[in-house]
């Protein structure tokens, strides 16, 4: 689906649309029969106007969230154009009050509703999650009572009744929240400019557009027919006279809405920058000595007693380790080390890039499964590790990849008896108590005990025979969440994007193939004078043999190794979408003695700890990883679609005004679909509110990545129908 919508709203009809419907606009506007408006109350224009605004203003806030800011100065320049093409189609004589929606009129309540209850549902949820921080699924409990009710007569009316009060006061503290932080509004303005040159900015602004205007259109048509008694009490109605206000009503509220899910909710955060293992280490550091070799000094405060052994483990890296004994014979196209027991079941070998920076980042890793071949040469057993994969070479990979020639085997723990004794260093440690390795006679073949410490092992543990356990985010002095709390939080990505990109050999950009980064479309080379300065480059990601690539949608920045040679520019920085994740909070009593009172957060990833990259690519990184990179947080998640506007409320206005933009929120979307179904005759109703009760829990459990391409591949095909009956009609 994201092929077929990036194939929809490629060049030709991005920049193509506009042009064409201006001209058609005043092809059409020649030929316009000059109608008068009919009258109408003032209250009758705000309820179109408002009906009009809210699946726009949802559409933009779907729009907003995954292809950034720069889809609101598209939003504004699609509407307009839309707006006279539909004018001037629309010669419709007024239509009396008791005239009922012939079948004609289906087709676009159809189309309005496969793209309008997916979104609103899903928005509400978010709202739902954001404020009460329940599961989004729960709130289809509340949903699927508000469609049931909308099949019933004589609810829809005082549904309607609320739409007007519920969105002012949505809309207002929307606005509230902007105007909490000065000067906040005019950064999001800024950057919508600077980042609106972008495919997927344009063709997420131009469907907001559409949807906005098809409402436009089509709302007073139903409610002509249907709630003009009620309304203003008889008379006639003409669709026609209802459009200036309910542009500006879509606009205005779409705007605001845009804003708020473009800032992103507050920037509060219940955690440190410091990820920690849930297991204390009995060490304060290391000390060698003459007649034992390698020691651990024990913290002072130390349960171990002088004089006893001890059941120790030092941890493993999921990562893998140096062996130092170990080598890679390109020619033979395989790894030998020697038969240590803690590699009896060695079966991956990693690879780490050459670049420092990149080498940091577990997100880097080469990982190479492989086979294990056990070998005696003169009395001396040794493994020989092969890939599984017949037809992979290990020297090419490592060309072709740039990563250096060290192998890291991926090794088990490392389980030992510790003895404790008493010792002297002659320095400022003075006497303490120590700790050594009793290795007894007979034992399996192991590398010696300080090797261990030189090869990244960590420790020493405890040996308890319990699985390793999870690696947790340090909490902050101050907050004191309740264990078993289930927190969403989010990474987010700097203004000017995050430092996380390699280039390669032939000026291409690689990123550690992680999933949420697909979703990235703009990089910044950033300019020594400041941000306003800034180069932004709209490009593609695609996986390419393991990595991730992007490659720029302009021609003029094909090849990216220029940017070393551009005087004043820096670069490249990726702006990514935000990688949010849940995490459960516990106590960290496990934390060395100056944490042992902060809380833990523990993410609930299928991994423990931070590691390379798993089999199936692109995939989810454990949240410790994106420590590494310079992505902000992790910070209180804000939601898709509108959970950014509710995050600003409750943030300002407290939980009371929260729940009151989750009351607000839920009324508005039954008023529109209260709507939706008086145009429609009795078995199309049915079959809109069964479709909306089974799309509840599918658009609240969907990807907005994938909601986002279905929907533009809806406007996309509407857009192509909707020209071509145009030209149709022009002809005849």
């Amino acid at each position: 689906m994201e092929d077929v919508a990036r194939l929809l709203w490629g060049p030709h009809l991005v920049f193509g649309l506009p042009l064409v419907a201006l001209v058609l606009a005043w092809r059409l506007r020649r030929k316009r029969h000059a109608e008068g408006p009919a009258p109408g109350a003032a209250a009758t224009r705000r309820t179109v106007a408002l009906l009009c605004g809210l699946p726009g203003a949802a559409a933009v806030a779907l729009a907003v969230d995954e292809a950034g800011p720069g889809v609101l100065p598209w939003y504004w320049l699609s509407t307009l154009p839309f707006v006279l093409l539909g004018r001037t189609m629309a010669r419709v004589p007024a239509v009396r009050a008791t005239r009922r929606a012939g079948p004609a009129g289906w087709w676009i309540w159809w189309a309005a509703a496969a793209a309008i209850l997916p979104a609103g549902i899903h928005g509400f949820g978010q709202i739902h999650t954001t404020v009460l921080g329940w599961p989004e699924w729960s709130a289809g409990f509340v949903l699927v009572p508000l469609l049931f009710a909308c099949g019933f007569a004589g609810a829809r009316p005082w549904l309607l009744r609320l739409t007007l009060p519920a969105t002012a006061v949505f809309a207002a503290m929307a606005v509230l929240a902007l105007l909490e932080t000065p000067g906040r509004i005019s950064e999001l303005v800024e950057a919508a400019t600077t980042q609106a040159f972008a495919y997927v900015p344009a063709g997420a602004g131009a469907y907001a557009g559409a949807v906005t205007v098809a409402m436009a259109h089509a709302v007073p048509a139903a409610l002509a027919s249907t709630h003009a008694p009620f309304l203003v009490g008889g008379g006639d109605w003409n669709p026609r006279a209802y459009v200036p206000v309910a542009l500006a009503a879509s606009l205005g509220l779409g705007t605001v809405t845009g804003l708020a899910v473009a800032a992103k909710g507050p920037d509060a955060s219940p955690a440190e920058r410091a990820l920690l293992p849930m297991e204390r280490p009995h060490s304060r550091g290391l000390r060698p000595n003459p007649e034992v070799g390698q020691t651990v000094v024990l913290p002072e405060k130390t349960p171990l007693e002088p004089g006893n052994a001890y059941a120790m483990v030092l941890r493993s890296d999921p990562r893998g380790h140096e062996f130092f004994q170990a080598r890679l014979l390109a020619e033979k196209n395989m790894v030998v080390a020697p038969a240590y027991q803690v590699l009896d079941r060695t079966d991956t070998i990693v690879f780490r890039p050459k670049h420092a920076f990149q080498a940091r980042n577990p997100g880097w890793d080469v990982r190479v499964p492989v086979t294990r071949t056990e070998r005696t040469v003169q009395g001396r057993r040794f493994y020989e590790f092969r890939p599984q994969d017949p037809n992979l070479d290990l020297r090419r990979l490592i060309v072709r990849r740039a990563l250096g020639k060290t192998p890291y085997l991926v090794a088990d723990d490392f389980h030992f008896i510790g003895r404790v004794a008493r010792a002297v260093a002659p320095d400022e440690l003075g006497e303490h108590l120590a700790l050594f390795e009793a290795r007894p006679k007979g034992a399996p073949p192991n590398p010696a005990f300080h090797e261990f410490f030189r090869m990244g092992y960590r420790g020493p543990y405890a040996d308890d025979g319990q699985p390793r356990p999870p690696w947790a985010i340090v909490g902050r002095e101050d907050f004191d969440g309740a264990p078993g709390t289930l927190l969403h939080l989010e990474f987010r990505s700097p203004p000017r994007g995050a430092n996380i990109l390699g280039i390669t050999k032939t000026g291409r950009l690689e990123a550690p193939p992680w999933r949420f980064l697909l979703g990235a479309d703009t990089v910044v080379l950033r300019h020594a004078d400041g941000p306003e300065h800034d180069v932004y480059v709209p490009v593609r990601g695609f996986m390419d043999e393991g990595r991730l690539v992007f490659e720029s949608t302009v021609d003029a920045w094909k090849d990216f190794r220029v940017v070393a040679r551009t005087e004043h520019l820096s670069g490249p920085y990726l702006v990514t979408p935000p990688y949010r994740f849940s995490a459960e909070v516990r106590r960290g009593h496990r934390f060395p003695g100056q944490l042992e009172e902060r809380r833990a957060l523990v993410p609930l990833h299928p991994h423990g700890e931070p590691m390379g990259p798993d089999a199936a690519l692109p995939y989810d990184p454990h949240p410790g990883a994106l420590f590494t990179t310079d992505l902000a947080g992790p910070f209180y998640a804000a939601g898709d679609g509108l959970g950014p506007v509710a995050a600003h409320v409750r943030h300002h206005l407290g939980l009371a005004g929260g729940v009151l933009a989750w009351l607000f929120g839920a009324l508005a979307f039954a008023g529109f679909v209260a709507a939706v179904v008086d145009a429609l005759g009795p078995v199309a109703r049915t079959l809109l509110l069964a479709g909306a009760a089974v799309a509840s829990p599918v658009a609240l459990g969907a990807q907005p990545g994938s909601m986002l391409a279905y929907f533009e591949t809806i406007a996309g095909l509407a857009v192509i129908a909707t020209l071509a009956w145009a030209v149709r009609r022009i002809r005849t």
